[in-house]
């Protein structure tokens, strides 16, 4: 068989056409792979984000409940009353405290342990849950039964919640290992 010098130069075109079109689709699948990637790299971002600013509106209230006690004889407020004796003596603005970045609605996602309601504040072992993350309420006190134990994800950890124990340091806790906290004195 022989060749014409027009399939001859139309051999060429076409493995040229063929290598562009292996380029271009190669750069594409790269480009998905890099938005992808840095898709998961923000969300882990955010949620990180989250996880800290909820921490520092506990460091925050730690700071508040120990104020109070000190107007106060010593005593933590009642549970019936907390967000209101308590955000008096915040620094930042009780909407954005009693507020956690990750949660959805309400004025405070926050629940105070009932069992520590007029305690002394140095009667409380440092270990005793004080104030937790709980579903949307203003003044909610109550027990584990409040918890809301899948606010957050540490990473690529299990999902949990932070809980400000009596030391006055806010922690992340699994959700696996909230049946393990201290809830009374």
């Amino acid at each position: 068989m022989n060749e014409t010098n027009t399939d001859k130069k139309q051999r060429p075109k076409r493995s040229k056409q063929v290598i562009v079109s292996v380029v271009f689709v190669s750069v594409g699948i790269v480009l998905i792979f890099i938005v992808i990637a840095l898709s998961v790299l923000i969300a882990r971002w955010t949620e990180s984000k989250q996880l800290s600013a909820c921490q520092a509106n506990l460091n925050k209230l730690s700071k508040a409940v120990w104020k109070y006690s000190v107007y106060n004889e010593q005593k933590l407020p009642t549970a019936e009353k907390w967000c209101d004796l308590v955000s008096r003596y915040l620094i930042a603005s009780p909407d954005k405290v009693l507020r956690c970045p990750a949660a959805e609605g309400g004025r405070c996602n926050y629940a105070f342990n009932e069992n520590v309601s007029e305690m002394k504040l140095s009667d409380v072992p440092s270990d005793v849950v004080l104030i937790f993350e709980s579903e949307p309420n203003w003044n909610s006190a109550g027990g584990p039964e409040l918890l809301a134990g899948d606010v957050h994800k540490d990473g690529e950890k299990a999902p949990g919640c932070n809980i400000l124990f009596g030391a006055g340091w806010p922690e992340f806790v699994k959700k696996d290992d909230l049946d393990t906290l201290r809830w009374e004195p």
